[in-house]
């Protein structure tokens, strides 16, 4: 699909706030990190690389216009600054790995609004569906985790239970296995 040459600023505008939030991530990584602290911050870095990719494979989709670029942007600034918010959290004290899957959910919170709000032009809703899926498992550790009753490393499960949800995006995007029962019907067709 040929990309549209109005919204080419609004794409590369994007691009460098994902690289600056995705780049300042990597000054963390230091030698003296344990285990699990470097695991949180590839899992943090898995997260927005896919939102990021999926951000573009739906951009290609929409009608470039004002309300377009108002609403992705403001949405935009609000999910990547909920992802470093969460990222921050965890770098400083690993321990309360609850506020990690709480703000992660609310990340997907509002993934999940930018994919019903654009699912007209994007003719999907079920990738919205998914990342409700997958901030209600990221709520549920994160009440899990408040009441101490989550074993050790439980980052590892989450990163397999978050990965087993958005591979279903993935088998639609890659193999054009497309689910019917979460696609948007246009009736006047």
């Amino acid at each position: 699909m040929e990309q549209n040459k109005d919204m080419k600023g609004f794409l590369l505008f994007s691009d460098i706030l994902y690289g600056i939030v995705i780049s300042s991530t990597f000054r963390f990584i230091e030698p003296t990190l344990t285990k699990p602290a470097l695991i949180f911050i590839i899992i943090s870095i898995i997260i927005i690389f896919d939102d990021w990719l999926l951000y573009h494979i739906q951009y290609k989709k929409i009608k470039p216009s004002i309300r377009f670029f108002a609403t992705s942007s403001l949405l935009d600034l609000i999910i990547l600054t909920i992802w470093f918010y969460s990222f921050l959290i965890t770098n400083k004290n690993y321990q309360d790995n609850g506020q990690y899957y709480f703000w992660i959910g609310v990340f997907y919170i509002f993934t999940s609004a930018w994919e019903f709000i654009f699912s007209g032009a994007t003719g999907t809703t079920y990738r919205g569906y998914l990342d409700l899926v997958c901030a209600s498992v990221l709520f549920s550790f994160a009440c899990i985790w408040h009441h101490s009753l989550c074993i050790n490393h439980s980052e590892i499960q989450i990163l397999f239970i978050i990965i087993a949800i958005r591979s279903l995006v993935w088998i639609d995007i890659v193999f054009e296995k497309h689910f019917k029962f979460f696609q948007v019907t246009d009736d006047n067709k």
